[in-house]
């Protein structure tokens, strides 16, 4: 991403309309529905199977309108190859099969199999079945996008021995692909110790997406080279298809769920990413692992120039709103809820939300502040979730009803210094002003 002003520049405008012009992101539409019409009364019905398709889909799911089986009986939605696998019983996914009915987890290829399996004593009576009425399947969507020049993110593998983010790939390995309610793709990662995730509010805004999300954690390329920019693909694996809305605020466009993990499936192995109590630092260079439009994992780090991606604006006004983190990385819907990383401690500093689509490409984030402080408001904060439990949150504009922050009396958070995120010797020696930066032995030093 390549922004049209230079650096020093865009510093010097940051609060000007010059550095603005900013539209809101969403999760990105990777599937489109068609219609079913397929109603199974299981009352005293033996074992069956059934195939359900869609010409031409690499994926889909099933939506069940109503869905109320007898204790003891189930119906196990699969792929023709039985390697995705999922089974329902009682009212369902959620509870939901007779509150407004559920979406099936997602299943690859063109085709799912149902196969229902009665109770031991098959009954003769009472009310008991299931209607299939539509299905969503691979669209064509998702065609926004806040990239300008170059996409510049990489598969997450290319950071697996980056000597400048030695780190980066192993945080990544908290992120999860969200797939919602059988139609959205959005991105989320695992915050503390203790199975929460945090993501975007406006991708589970409710209890009831929060019950019919697949959360997919390793959906990435195995290598460098392999892009697999392709919806869903690069398959993982599915560690939950069901959480619980532990806290969400739809201002802030946060919203932290608690995952109900799979059988056999142990989310330590992913590790978690802590939030910085201190907030972002002007000038620090910053990571974003995303799942762009529903793709395998990849990382914005760099832009156009190659250059490190940096934080750009703190407590920054844009379109977006007010009091918020810019930075120029590039992102996609289905980006939404990703974690803005600082290299420097490689600890969560923002919750990108809002990407761009005019010249100046700048993306902008809620502040973790803001996040921290509404979940410790309601009592809510994950263990291990802090990176200084310790510390207080100082006072500031990411808590409502003050409107500017405290002048710091110490260093607010790890620094680095802005001549490291050059890696071109003519932006190095050119850019900031006053020869502060020099090129010397391959990188670019402070000239002091």
């Amino acid at each position: 991403m390549a922004p049209l002003f230079s650096l020093a520049q865009c510093l010097a405008l940051i609060l000007s309309a010059a550095c603005s012009g900013v539209t809101a992101q969403a999760p990105a539409v990777i599937a489109r529905e068609e219609i079913v019409s397929f109603t199974v009364n299981t009352t005293g019905t033996e074992a069956f199977s059934r195939s359900i398709g869609s010409t031409g889909a690499t994926f889909l799911t099933l939506h069940f309108a109503q869905f109320h089986l007898a204790p003891g009986a189930s119906l196990t939605v699969r792929s023709s190859n039985n390697l995705a696998r999922y089974e329902y019983t009682g009212l369902g996914r959620g509870d939901l099969g007779e509150n407004g009915g559920f979406f099936s987890s997602l299943i690859p290829g063109s085709e799912a199999v149902i196969e229902y399996t009665p109770e031991d004593s098959v009954a003769s009576s009472g009310d008991f079945g299931f209607t299939i009425d539509k299905l969503t399947r691979s669209s064509s969507g998702a065609t926004t996008n806040s990239i300008c020049g170059a996409d510049d993110t990489k598969p997450a593998k290319c950071y697996e021995n980056d000597s400048a983010l030695p780190q980066a790939y192993a945080k990544s390995q908290a992120l999860s692909r969200l797939f919602v309610s059988g139609t959205s793709s959005c991105t989320g990662w695992l915050v503390g110790s203790q199975g929460h995730l945090l993501t975007n509010f406006h991708c589970i805004g409710s209890d009831v997406q929060a019950a019919t999300t697949d959360f997919e954690f390793g959906a990435e390329s195995a290598s460098c080279e392999e892009q697999c920019q392709v919806k869903n693909g690069c398959r993982g694996t599915v560690a939950a298809t069901t959480s619980t809305l532990v806290a969400s605020s739809e201002s802030l466009d946060y919203a932290l769920v608690k995952l109900n993990p799979m059988t056999g499936v142990n989310l330590s192995e992913y590790g978690f990413l802590t939030l910085r109590v201190a907030g972002a630092v002007l000038g620090e260079q910053i990571y974003l692992p995303q799942h762009p439009k529903g793709w395998a994992k990849r990382i914005a780090a760099v832009d156009d120039d190659g250059n490190a991606t940096t934080v750009i604006g703190v407590d920054h006004s844009s379109a977006c709103g007010d009091h918020r983190i810019g930075y120029y990385a590039d992102t996609q819907p289905g980006s939404s809820g990703s974690p803005l990383i600082a290299a420097a401690d490689n600890s969560v500093i923002a919750l990108h939300n809002c990407g761009v689509l005019d010249a100046q490409c700048e993306n902008s984030a809620i502040d973790i502040r803001a996040v921290i402080w509404d979940l410790m408001s309601k009592g809510v904060v994950p263990n291990d979730a802090l990176d200084n439990p310790t510390a207080s949150l100082v006072d500031g504009p990411w808590i409502p009803g003050i409107t500017s922050a405290p002048t710091p009396t110490t260093t607010p958070a790890p620094t680095v210094s802005i001549c490291t995120i050059f890696r071109q010797q003519t932006s190095c020696e050119t850019v900031v002003p006053g020869n502060e930066c020099i090129w010397q032995n391959g990188k670019c030093v402070d000239n002091n």
